[in-house]
């Protein structure tokens, strides 16, 4: 068995509130010694498909040169965000999360909870992680605000005996890596990682992006892709009419 670095929420310029291009962000896990990311940009799989294109990713689920790139996708389902591992699709408007999972199973992937108790970036919520079969829960997400945010979504995976892994959820270079999973695989491809996490061999390795890294996030954001800056004011608006109940942190199991 091998113990192999996984950063497995990344997204690229393909996502309209990200930064760098998909090359980018894999030159930068590379450079932090990471083995792998997953892409997993909101409702579309053309980060993925571009890095096919360039030969640092291979269709088959093989690692290219030592590294592995995995196919996802977050998809903004009704109920708040869902990631795909495994598989890639452009998503439209109206998914729910079970109809994720059901899609994700379809094509021979996994379904996991994005941040599910972060209530200021979509997370489903307690009421749905207890009803919706998600294969695996996101156990550290380093872009979440809300430290206890994080400790929710494990304590509600182990309560439930459910997998977890983590991911920067990094929107530009500088964060990728920050937040990852030590995976025991027995060997580095797309389908022994996850058969590794459904089999509970992970180790999260957590961390938080940091107040000048955002501030750097931002300050690009707005002057380069507009989005950002919508997101900042829909975002803050949703907070404030969002009732707080079912984004609590998950009851002791």
């Amino acid at each position: 068995m091998a113990h192999v670095r996984i950063d497995f929420h990344v997204h690229t310029r393909a996502s309209p509130d990200a930064l760098d291009a998909p090359e980018v962000m894999v030159s930068a896990a590379r450079e932090r010694g990471l083995d792998g990311i997953a892409i997993t940009d909101h409702d579309r799989r053309g980060g993925y498909d571009r890095l096919v294109r360039l030969g640092l990713a291979d269709p088959s689920g093989c690692a290219v040169d030592g590294f592995l790139v995995i196919p996802g996708v977050e998809v903004s389902c009704i109920e708040g965000h869902v990631l795909v591992l495994g598989a890639a699709w452009d998503a439209g408007p109206g998914w729910s999360a079970a109809r994720v999972v059901r899609r994700a199973h379809a094509e021979g992937a996994i379904a996991v909870a994005a941040h599910p108790y972060d209530r200021l970036r979509s997370g489903v919520g307690h009421e749905v992680m207890r009803t919706v079969a998600f294969d695996a829960v996101e156990g550290c997400n380093s872009k979440t605000v809300e430290a206890a945010s994080n400790s929710a979504a494990c304590r509600f995976a182990r309560g439930h005996h459910q997998p977890v892994i983590a991911g920067s959820d990094a929107h530009f270079a500088a964060t990728v890596g920050r937040a990852h999973a030590v995976v025991e695989t027995p060997e580095l491809s797309v389908e022994a990682v996850l058969e590794s996490v459904l089999a509970h061999r992970t180790q999260i390795v957590p961390g938080r992006h940091t107040a000048g890294e955002m501030l750097r996030y931002w300050a690009r954001g707005w002057f380069t892709r507009p989005w950002v800056l919508d997101m900042t004011v829909r975002g803050a608006a949703r907070v404030t009419r969002r009732a707080p109940a079912d984004r609590q942190a998950a009851p002791a199991a």
